[in-house]
């Protein structure tokens, strides 16, 4: 079963039954607001994480997901495999020139700007290992 917040970030990434199901979430988080006299919280209601490390976490896998939606393969399972693979290129090639950039160089695919901003999300998470998986 996904939460309020894994369905709210897969429809942000362009899954489109995503899209279907966060209208209610969002509906429901609105609706909430407003017949509760203004007191609870929306993003409380959506899942939105309130811990900083969790919140890293699930930005980190909101950039992952929208990689994942750039890769090419006729199923989910060789989507991920595709995106294994750009992520040790990204990792080997890419990162070690671009870490220390604020921003992606200009002309950079969909795919390595998901993968740029999900490695600088996962630099800042404290672990003993920074790695960006699937």
């Amino acid at each position: 079963m996904q939460d309020n917040f894994d369905i709210l970030s897969k429809a942000a990434a362009g899954d489109k039954l995503a899209e279907q199901m966060a209208i209610g979430i969002l509906l429901n988080a609105n609706r909430a607001f407003f017949c509760n006299g203004f007191e609870l919280s929306m993003e409380r209601f959506c899942g939105i994480p309130q811990a900083k490390g969790k919140l890293l976490n699930q930005k980190r896998n909101f950039w992952l997901r929208r990689a994942h939606g750039y890769c090419q393969g006729a199923t989910c399972w060789e989507k991920s495999k595709a995106l294994s693979k750009e992520i040790e290129t990204f990792k080997s090639v890419l990162w070690p020139k671009w870490k220390n950039l604020s921003d992606v160089p200009a002309g950079a695919s969909e795919l390595r700007k998901s993968l740029f901003e999900a490695m600088k999300i996962a630099m800042t998470i404290k672990s003993d290992q920074v790695d960006l998986k699937i």
